[in-house]
């Protein structure tokens, strides 16, 4: 089983990122329950410490729209690995509607701007 930590997951020296849509520079951290995913071939993730949103997508979450949410971070994974096909596209955004429908299912309480300052 694979264990990610989400206050660990950064690279040194670098703005940590929004776990939804990837962007660096997180300013948000969202308190939330330890989870595992399951994802192919047995394999599982184990979600564990807050979600980190950049401002942008912390106003889609705190706006509750989900689906803006999904067209900005389908635009940074396609400006990272290029042009997505349809059958790609439709297979992103599956895997990240249970994703986030387990984020927003262990949320423990309201965001907190990282560094203390709003």
């Amino acid at each position: 089983m694979f264990k990610y930590n989400h206050t660990t997951g950064n690279t040194p020296g670098k703005s940590p990122c929004c776990h939804f849509c990837t962007d660096r520079g997180a300013a948000w951290a969202y308190p939330a329950e330890t989870f595992t995913r399951r994802l192919v071939d047995g394999v599982h993730v184990v979600l564990d410490g807050p979600w980190r949103a950049c401002t942008a997508c912390h106003r889609l979450i705190e706006a509750d729209t989900w689906a803006k949410l999904r067209r900005r971070s389908l635009a940074f994974h396609r400006a990272v690995y290029g042009p997505l096909t349809p059958a790609e596209d439709i297979a992103i955004a599956a895997d990240l509607a249970p994703l986030w429908m387990a984020f927003r299912a262990r949320r423990t309480g309201p965001a907190e701007r990282i560094g203390g300052v709003v």
